[in-house]
């Protein structure tokens, strides 16, 4: 088995230093290693770059530092730019690789023969659980849980699993670990329309790219998911983004029939009440004024 392939490891990252140091150190101890690793930072000093230096001293992989203005969308794009590997890899600064990751999602594409797959994506091994009440509460409503079938929903919403046992084929990524072949990339790229913390540009750009490639996701290549509380958005602005963001993907991906119109207002009423029980069970009134502000926004678009 090689030491190494011609792989690109893409990071985007604000203001975590611990987190992306810990990161590193799991992909310097992959059974493969990759050949490039790229890190777009947009902290608010570039401190880190000789941190990661540092890290990689002796390691036979290329480094690549860009700072850049924080956006999740254009700090991918700007790393997509740069790579030069044939499948380009895409990790949240706060994931933390098995050591066999890397190999796991290659031995899936050097399976494909006929090259139809456009992507592979790992399991997170510590997702989010939702209780049961949750759980049937956000099928009812058609909103994302992580005990789907990785589809997407006609409200215009992923539907994420995090238990598939094997190798199988979906339509939607979830962000913090995916990959694609550098030719996909090439006509498809992340939606810079989603400004900031974009919030739904993963499942946006995997579920395009599924439409004209095969996208297979591995249960035998897992990760550590971490969720730091570092650098992270409020509540507030949360439930407002989610608002505005999903509205607009809706129109942007899913036929405006109108029996998919239903959908998608009924899962507006469902994040009406998901933001009224966020408020009352965490006494944040943040929530509620995040949904009001998302809901005025996309009143105030369809206006101009």
């Amino acid at each position: 088995m090689d030491a190494r392939a011609n792989s690109s490891f893409i990071i985007i990252t604000k203001d975590r230093p611990e987190d992306i140091v810990e990161c590193i150190k799991s992909i310097l101890g992959q059974t493969i290693l990759p050949r490039e690793l790229i890190v777009v930072d947009a902290s608010k000093t570039k401190k880190i770059r000789s941190v990661i230096r540092d890290l990689l001293n002796g390691q036979d992989i290329n480094f690549a530092y860009i700072y850049s203005e924080p956006g999740t969308s254009y700090q991918r794009n700007l790393g997509i730019r740069e790579a030069k590997g044939d499948m380009v890899f895409f990790f949240d600064d706060d994931v933390i690789l098995d050591e066999d990751y890397h190999q796991e999602v290659l031995n899936v594409y050097r399976s494909d023969r006929n090259k139809n797959i456009g992507g592979v994506a790992g399991m997170i091994k510590n997702p989010y659980r939702f209780g049961i009440t949750a759980i049937a509460f956000r099928k009812l409503f058609f909103l994302p849980t992580t005990e789907g079938n990785d589809e997407m929903y006609p409200s215009g919403l992923p539907n994420f699993t995090t238990k598939a046992k094997n190798i199988k084929e979906v339509k939607v990524f979830v962000g913090c670990n995916m990959s694609y072949r550098k030719g996909v990339l090439k006509d498809f790229k992340f939606d810079e329309s989603l400004h900031g913390y974009a919030l739904g540009e993963d499942a946006d750009l995997s579920y395009r790219i599924s439409h004209r490639y095969k996208l297979i996701a591995t249960p035998f290549a897992k990760l550590e998911h971490k969720v730091s509380g570092v650098s992270r958005i409020t509540n507030a602005e949360l439930e407002e983004r989610y608002i505005v963001n999903s509205h607009y993907l809706f129109k942007k991906n899913i036929p405006q029939t109108n029996k998919n119109r239903i959908y998608f207002l009924w899962s507006r009423i469902g994040l009406i009440m998901h933001s009224i029980v966020q408020a009352i069970r965490y006494d944040d009134f943040g929530w509620i004024m995040g949904m009001l502000k998302g809901f005025w926004k996309t009143i105030k678009a369809k206006k101009t």
